[in-house]
């Protein structure tokens, strides 16, 4: 299943987009979308984007720091990476978040 997030674009383009929410729908992302209260014309709109995960290394000890080994993955791709049984250690395992 593929999911999305919404992101706010600026027409001044000094301005970074913003999201607005992450991992909805193709049906509740276009349904926001089309709300007229999700633009101010001229000005800025809400439109939305696939979303894409990064896997990260996590470390159960807190004093190691996590780091991201994969960026730009589809959920279903970062799914099937975690559920490896070689993407655990006895001190670490790989997770997936949000990019």
């Amino acid at each position: 299943m593929k999911t999305y997030k919404i992101v706010r674009f600026f027409r001044d383009s000094r301005r970074n987009t913003r999201i607005i929410k992450k991992s909805v729908s193709l049906e509740e992302a276009q349904r926001h979308c089309q709300d007229p209260s999700t633009r101010k014309e001229g000005e800025w709109f809400d439109g939305y984007q696939e979303s894409t995960y990064n896997i990260v290394k996590f470390y159960r000890d807190p004093k190691k720091k996590s780091r991201v080994i994969k960026k730009g993955l589809t959920l279903e791709e970062a799914q099937r990476h975690c559920q490896d049984p070689k993407t655990r250690g006895e001190d670490w395992f790989h997770g997936y978040v949000e990019g």
